[in-house]
């Protein structure tokens, strides 16, 4: 589609394209205790057809903006792997990669369900518990996220220049609903107990 309607965006695998997801209430939140926080993407879909010819992408990945001096990216927080010590911050002795990437964990991978209206869709989910717990009781910042499907993931900052991912070169595209389309909305879901 040459002209996207409002409330949609548009992820091709890389060298593909991204989407920028900022959440201006994360930052009100009060101390709490998050039991799960993850955001929610779904498929729009367009034709059953053209969905399986012109497949989703097997991964998403999510990681923060630093919109410093000098705007970058960086991983998640605590999220990627929780069995590994790293640094986003890159101000420590600890790695900045957490080496793998736990998908059963942070998620990212592609899955399948039944929408509402009866059909398949393909939906991707990213838990950023940790991340958002860490916030709320510390008060660490509040960073935009971007979404999109890596062939490589790319840190500037990182000894390693690009560090592989699951996906194939130019292999996959996905229509997802943006925070306002009112039938596939992109959203980050708390559960969370009050103290």
């Amino acid at each position: 589609m040459s002209n996207p309607v409002p409330g949609e965006h548009y992820l091709q695998t890389a060298p593909g394209t991204y989407v920028n997801l900022h959440i201006p209430g994360l930052a009100g939140l009060s101390n709490r205790i998050i039991h799960r926080a993850e955001v929610i993407v779904e498929q729009i879909p367009t034709d059953p057809v053209l969905d399986e010819k012109l497949a989703a992408p097997n991964f998403l990945y999510l990681d923060l903006i630093d919109s410093g001096s000098v705007p970058k990216w960086k991983p998640v927080y605590y999220d990627l792997n929780t069995a590994v010590l790293y640094d986003p911050d890159y101000k420590t002795s600890i790695p900045y990669w957490p080496g793998d990437i736990d998908y059963l964990y942070f998620g990212g991978y592609r899955r399948s369900k039944t929408d509402p209206f009866g059909q398949q869709i393909k939906y991707y989910n990213f838990n950023v518990s940790r991340y958002v717990q860490h916030i709320v009781t510390n008060r660490m910042p509040v960073y935009d996220m971007r979404i999109y499907a890596p062939f490589n993931i790319n840190y500037a900052q990182l000894s390693v220049t690009y560090i592989p991912f699951e996906n194939n070169l130019a292999f996959g595209r996905v229509r997802i609903g943006s925070g306002s389309n009112p039938n596939y909305r992109l959203r980050l879901r708390i559960v969370y107990s009050k103290i």
